[in-house]
């Protein structure tokens, strides 16, 4: 049983492994480089931006699973992990060149499987049912959805019809990664076999990337202010690997995307 500190709102034990400083801000420089590796031409740069976000997202999502089944924390604390572990994968986001994908990184694609399959599945858990079973610890059991919503109230149905169609969306996404996965599993040494996959999975252009972008500074926005609302204290030693570990990969991924961004489109779109 995960120990939960007396006179501590919140648990302290996920305030430091789950939404700790280090692991907010490690995975807020992730999910801005995944994005910013769309607007990139060099194949190069993205050798291992499939497998390092899809890792640390298994691992931050393989103890949030056991503090639920737990019940070792509360319910906001639930749903901003999950938010900001969702912000990392907008289906398809990482994917925007199909051919890169085909005969290499096969590990980073089963990553980003399980990662969309865990997030969905956490999502339908926590709305379906641990928004009522967690013990609230302490805290107001609030959250930002653009004014002081309460997760016991109708943000909760709105949310759980939300995941239900994101579970079937992710359950089709999850389908054509499969195949994927398949078909470069069988061509993996064969050369530019993109054009037989280039229209399982949608081509990020103009409005999809600036609704992918609101969607990450909208995270942002709802984790802070909810993390305030409800007096939640995340750590922040930066001494604990778990600090580190997403920390120093956000870092090197960010700054990896911006050498490895395409200006000349922007400016010219600009």
């Amino acid at each position: 049983m995960i120990p939960v500190t007396e006179g501590v709102l919140g648990n302290d034990n996920a305030a430091q492994d789950l939404y700790g400083t280090g692991v907010r801000v490690g995975l807020y420089l992730q999910s801005a480089g995944l994005a910013l590796y769309n607007y990139s031409n060099d194949k190069r740069s993205r050798q291992g931006v499939k497998i390092a976000p899809g890792s640390i997202c298994i691992a931050i999502l393989s103890p949030w699973f056991v503090f639920a089944a737990q019940q070792a924390f509360s319910p906001c604390e639930a749903f901003i992990v999950i938010l900001m572990l969702s912000s990392l994968f907008p289906a398809g986001s990482t994917l925007h060149n199909i051919d890169d994908a085909i005969g290499q990184h096969i590990l980073g694609l089963v990553a980003i499987l399980l990662s969309t399959l865990g997030i969905s599945l956490a999502f339908l858990w926590t709305f379906g049912k641990l928004v009522v079973t967690l013990p609230e610890l302490g805290t107001k059991n609030v959250v930002f959805f653009f004014a002081r919503v309460s997760l016991k109230g109708w943000f909760r149905w709105l949310a759980l019809a939300y995941s239900s169609i994101d579970a079937i969306l992710t359950l089709v996404f999850s389908f054509k990664l499969v195949r994927l996965i398949k078909f470069s599993w069988i061509f993996r040494r064969r050369e530019n076999p993109g054009s037989h996959t280039e229209d399982w999975l949608p081509e990020l252009r103009g409005w999809d990337r600036a609704i992918q972008w609101a969607v990450r500074v909208w995270v942002i926005i709802t984790v802070e202010v909810t993390i305030r609302w409800n007096h939640l204290q995340p750590a922040s030693d930066f001494r604990a690997p778990g600090q580190l570990i997403p920390l120093i990969s956000g870092l090197f991924i960010f700054m990896d995307s911006l050498l490895a961004v395409d200006f000349k489109p922007l400016t010219s779109v600009l």
